[in-house]
């Protein structure tokens, strides 16, 4: 299964380019973790669409330039979810 990992943040990283590298994206994490993680059990087609199953549920497309997963609109989306809390202590 961690062989399974490696090739989709290692594909992942391919196909985002230089932003798959930067820390705006989970990829590099990810490679990290499949490296540490270390499952026992080998890698099977089941194994495969399993996981591509599981990945991809749910799935759509981006609407803007960068994926919807980046540091950069996770947290704006954050300061605007809780502006309030963060207006209250003086943080915008």
């Amino acid at each position: 299964m961690s062989a399974v990992m490696k090739r989709i943040a290692d594909r992942a990283l391919q196909v985002h380019g230089s932003f798959g590298l930067s820390d705006e994206a989970p990829f590099v994490h990810m490679l990290l973790s499949a490296y540490v993680t270390g499952f026992s059990d080998g890698p099977s087609e089941v194994h495969k669409s399993s996981l591509a199953r599981a990945l991809l549920k749910g799935v759509e497309p981006a609407k803007g330039v960068f994926p919807s997963y980046s540091r950069s609109l996770r947290e704006a989306a954050a300061k605007a979810k809780h502006a309030e809390v963060l207006k209250s202590f003086g943080r915008i």
